[in-house]
């Protein structure tokens, strides 16, 4: 059985840059609490419980004396007003790129514009960034939802980071379509993680070299759903796991090719251990 990584895939930048930070004061503090899962992987979340990163709910578990930590996601404004009220000390471990869509949004709310965001609604990354809308944000998840929105004057739209760049164009020129029509002033914003457009890219790849596709990665990971998206409309049969434990081997039944890519979430030694286990199987079968 022939294996083909996805040349780009795992780590993303900005969850590196999380983990590092977090680690670090950790170390240093003897633990710290944050809101929310840091990045959307089981496994990684697992392992920073053990170097004293914890998981809260909200603002109120976090001891007066503790550390409050924004996770790579972002958070809205009034979070970060909170902290400050309480005063409680503060880690930021918002992605940078994350932080920049945050200042388009704000600085375009302050100048009358209101801001469309297309992303799941309900997703933390997309919640954080109509945080920062001043009251003036929607959240659209397709084209087909702009026709229920009652469009202002001026317009700015961005994307959730880790949205597909066909999706995006999708929905930017059905806006723009409408705002035509009405003469409206339309600002779109390419606000997308080229990172995470790499990672889509590289699996498109191999999607046609292989028989099989194995996305690893937290099933609460936006990117790495998107990823099995993207394979799954190729037609290629496709499983989106978080760990090898969960490895079927009637998947790859007279398999010959099995390609394998991973959220930007995603541990090296995530996929590391589903390429031992497709060779232990391959071994077996031989």
């Amino acid at each position: 059985m022939e294996i083909l990584l996805a040349k780009e895939m795992g780590f993303c930048y900005g969850v590196k840059r999380a983990i590092e930070m977090t680690q670090a004061v950790a170390k240093e503090k003897g633990e710290i609490h944050t809101l929310g899962q840091l990045v959307h992987n089981p496994s990684v979340i697992e392992r920073l419980e053990q170097d004293g990163i914890n998981v809260v709910s909200d603002m109120e578990a976090v001891p007066q004396d503790g550390i409050a930590t924004i996770t790579a996601h972002g958070t809205g404004k009034a979070v970060t007003d909170q902290i400050a009220a309480q005063n409680l000390e503060l880690l930021d471990a918002t992605c940078p790129i994350v932080s920049k869509v945050h200042r388009i949004v704000q600085e375009h709310a302050e100048r009358g514009y209101q801001i469309l965001i297309f992303g799941d609604p309900t997703h933390k990354e997309v919640r954080g960034i109509l945080g920062w809308s001043a009251g003036r944000g929607a959240a659209v998840a397709s084209p087909e939802e702009l026709d229920s929105v009652r469009l202002r004057r001026k317009i700015c739209l961005v994307s959730q980071t880790t949205q597909t760049v066909e999706r995006f164009q999708a929905v930017a020129r059905r806006l723009m379509d409408l705002a035509l029509a009405d003469a409206l002033e339309v600002h779109v914003v390419n606000t997308l993680c080229f990172a995470t457009t790499k990672q889509q890219a590289a699996a498109r790849d191999i999607l046609h070299e292989v028989d099989v596709m194995i996305v690893v990665g937290g099933r609460n990971s936006a990117n790495t759903t998107h990823l099995a998206e993207i394979s799954r409309d190729a037609d290629t049969p496709t499983y989106h796991i978080e760990t090898a434990a969960e490895l079927d081997p009637t998947w790859f039944t007279a398999t010959e090719s099995v390609g394998i890519t991973a959220g930007a979430s995603t541990p090296d030694w995530s996929v590391q251990e589903v390429v031992t286990w497709l060779k232990e199987l391959d071994a077996v079968a031989s």
